[in-house]
């Protein structure tokens, strides 16, 4: 097989991305405007592409989805140092072990039953909706929840990024995106994305220390399932580290159906 040609993306490139990906071309443009990133050319054809993410913990984020094999040594090649990708079986997983990454953990990948519940909430909680709250305190309860969630501790993210990605995003859903209150302090967060996926996506739930055990977590997750099933979802998509047993339990409560599992990986300096 001859040797792909690897070179850095440019705009001039979107149209060959777009056949590739299946993306329009616009919302291409829009995506990788000012990113670096790098194609893997097999002749006229695009096989590969890597647009290195930096999240707000820091971390260089790496996702190949659809790219051909062939196409990872080279393109790593280009992103020294440390990375974390996220491969969802075995074949790809020993690929990427090949190429310098060891696996740091596994997520349970669920699917939950939208159906109504009703489970109270702790003495003296009430919950809001995240559009009712100041977006900097939602940011705040975010990154503290984060810091104790394998692979997104020292999570700091700038307060425009957060209201782009949270707020002002398409998918923000305020009947599911909740924050739970004691009181003047925030103690709990709830959201699921409402797309881009086929399946309303929970993304986070999260509850301080104080304030576990006491059924918060799940008077969260009842009151969105709620909301889900009221609208006509069949179900409810989730990932949960295959370590934390709470959180299992609480899948497990609710009729979650373990689909599959997704693996991160780490590659070193």
């Amino acid at each position: 097989m001859p040797s792909l040609n690897i070179r850095p993306f440019t705009p001039g490139d979107v149209a060959a991305l777009s056949a590739w990906t299946g993306t329009p071309a616009d919302a291409l443009r829009e995506d990788a405007e000012g990113r670096e990133g790098w194609l893997a050319w097999d002749g006229a054809a695009v096989v590969g592409a890597l647009f290195p993410w930096r999240s707000p913990d820091g971390r260089v984020r790496l996702f190949f989805e659809r790219c051909r094999q062939d196409a990872w040594a080279p393109l790593l090649a280009q992103v020294p140092g440390p990375a974390v990708t996220t491969v969802r079986d075995a074949t790809p997983q020993a690929v990427l072990e090949d190429l310098g990454f060891r696996p740091a953990r596994t997520d349970r990948l669920y699917e939950l039953p939208a159906r109504p519940h009703d489970v109270p909430l702790p003495a003296g909680v009430e919950i809001l909706s995240a559009a009712d709250v100041p977006p900097v305190e939602v940011m705040a309860l975010d990154a503290r929840l984060r810091d104790e969630v394998p692979g997104t501790d020292g999570w700091t993210a700038a307060p425009d990024w957060f209201l782009e990605e949270n707020h002002h995003s398409p998918y923000f859903d305020p009947e599911c995106y909740l924050i739970a209150r004691d009181g003047a302090e925030n103690v709990g967060l709830i959201r699921v994305w409402n797309g881009p996926r086929p399946r309303p996506r929970l993304g986070l739930v999260g509850v301080l220390p104080g304030w576990r055990g006491q059924g918060l977590a799940a008077a969260l997750l009842a009151r969105v399932l709620t909301v889900w099933a009221a609208r006509g979802a069949d179900r409810v998509t989730a990932e949960v580290d295959a370590g934390n047993a709470a959180s299992r339990a609480l899948m497990a409560r609710f009729g979650g159906m373990v689909v599959g599992t997704e693996t991160e990986l780490v590659r070193e300096a």
